[in-house]
């Protein structure tokens, strides 16, 4: 059996569940068996107004990570995974699941299959920009959208909510500028075009590039901790090297279900009650029914006076600061545990209320999908596991094991990390994970031939460049 530090692969080709050599989702610890709870304790820990539930205290807030990182944390993952298929009602091989999204940093949720197979995405009267739109008659900026109000976008996700489709917007916009920019002189597309490269490919590509920069230094280090990420990745003069002990995958780059199902899932955390959009408008997550003005829902068309306005989800500088996430921990906003109708579906919403719990779902994915018990993953990463008293679960069914995502929620909220960012095992699954992911894709800036950074104008000084920067070249800061 595999331990930490050897040499053999943890990858999906030590899984015994399956006989595929590789695949886009596997597992990160193949020789660990699956953690199977009875399903009532579950639905008793992610219950509404049980242990998980965030009672909106003032000392919830984690004000070194603004609330706008919850959001590009949802933008990431929606770029990274798509899992269409699998539910909270059966046990499944994740080996036999297919990833309907690429394991890459590429924004396939924003560039789509490209030009010919996702023509809807591009302006037809100049190809090389992105479709954009303003909302009539208030002329804010909102996705491009068809008569029935749906996102013309790479991704039907980034429209769930109006936050993280304001966030396909300002990458949109990203990129239209990036093309603007390379057009303006003949000397910027000299300065940034590789050999054979179009206006349309260099934009992209520097676009990827400056999306997969904010990745690295914007927020890992703040999800992860800076020490973490430096651990696993030096960047000097001759270029970049990524060490991962965890992830290494055989064959082709793969989603972990320890990730996808456990450790990436902590940002659930970090959501607020409530927002303020701009200084106009203070709306609720899910808010009352049939009363569209009063919660962040997607899939329509944006309301007059919510465009949004970013320095309050994000730090820019001479602005005040922004709104926190919530902290890194095992509370889940209250409207989160009381899913409605149109986040659940219909039928699971009046057969399975128990069920209605994002917190009580996430518990049930894992089971169905084999996820490993924290304890085990901590023993086997070389920690020293937190054993169930420590965490709070002390009913004699859970047999002195917990599921991987409340262990992971559970070792952030203990001092000294205190909700600030992620715990030892959670952190160096997602570090490990998103930088072994950039290290396998050739086409990242890591593996360019040459050391690549952001550059003025793009950014506003050399090597630097966070989302902040991202929005401000974009244009779209102010909003409301």
């Amino acid at each position: 059996m595999p331990r930490h530090g050897a040499e053999v692969s943890r990858a999906i080709a030590n899984t015994p569940h399956s006989s595929l050599p590789v695949g886009r989702f596997g597992r990160l610890f193949g020789t660990l068996g699956g953690f199977s709870p009875p399903d009532g304790l579950l639905e008793e820990l992610g219950k509404p107004g049980g242990v998980m539930e965030d009672r909106n205290k003032p000392g919830g807030d984690n004000k070194g990570i603004p609330a706008g990182f919850t959001y590009l944390g949802q933008f990431i993952d929606h770029d990274l995974t798509f899992d269409p298929v699998s539910t909270i009602t059966k046990k499944i091989d994740p080996d036999s699941l297919r990833n309907f999204r690429t394991p890459r940093f590429d924004l396939d949720s924003v560039y789509g299959f490209g030009h010919n197979a996702s023509p809807h995405l591009y302006n037809r009267n100049d190809p090389d920009l992105l479709l954009t739109a303003k909302t009539k008659p208030t002329k804010e900026l909102d996705l491009p959208r068809n008569n029935q109000e749906t996102a013309l976008i790479g991704d039907p996700r980034n429209d769930e909510n109006v936050l993280v489709s304001q966030m396909q917007v300002a990458f949109l916009h990203f990129h239209n500028a990036v093309v603007r920019h390379l057009r303006e002189k003949k000397t910027n597309f000299k300065k940034h075009k590789l050999p054979g490269e179009s206006v349309y490919d260099t934009a992209q590509r520097l676009v990827r590039w400056h999306y997969q920069w904010i990745v690295v230094h914007d927020f890992l280090p703040k999800i992860c901790g800076p020490g973490v990420v430096n651990s696993l990745m030096v960047e000097n003069a001759s270029g970049t090297t990524i060490t991962n002990e965890l992830y290494q995958p055989t064959n082709n780059p793969f989603i972990p279900i320890e990730f996808a199902v456990a450790a990436y899932r902590f940002g659930h955390a970090m959501v607020r009650n409530d927002y303020a959009l701009n200084d106009i408008i203070f709306v609720t997550i899910f808010g009352r029914a049939n009363q569209p003005l009063s919660h962040l829902g997607g899939g329509r068309i944006l309301p007059a006076d919510w465009q949004i306005k970013w320095p309050n989800f994000f730090k820019f500088p001479g602005r005040a600061d922004p709104q926190a996430s919530r902290k890194i921990d095992s509370k889940l906003a209250a409207p989160l545990l009381k899913l409605p109708a149109q986040v659940v579906g219909e039928k699971e919403f009046t057969d399975a209320p128990e069920r209605r719990s994002l917190a009580t779902r996430n518990l049930l994915r894992g089971k169905r999908l084999g996820v490993p018990s924290g304890q085990a993953v901590a023993t086997e990463m070389g920690e020293t596991p937190l054993d169930n008293s420590a965490i709070g679960l002390t009913e004699p069914g859970w047999d002195d094991e917990a599921p991987l995502w409340f262990y992971i929620l559970k070792e952030s909220e203990r001092a000294p990390i205190s909700g600030k960012r992620l715990g030892p095992v959670g952190a160096r699954i997602v570090a490990e994970v998103m930088l072994g992911l950039l290290d396998k894709d050739q086409t990242s800036y890591v593996n360019h031939s040459s050391v690549w950074k952001p550059l003025k104008p793009i950014a506003p000084a050399a090597g630097r460049f966070a989302m902040q920067d991202l929005i401000k070249f974009a244009g779209v800061v102010q909003g409301g």
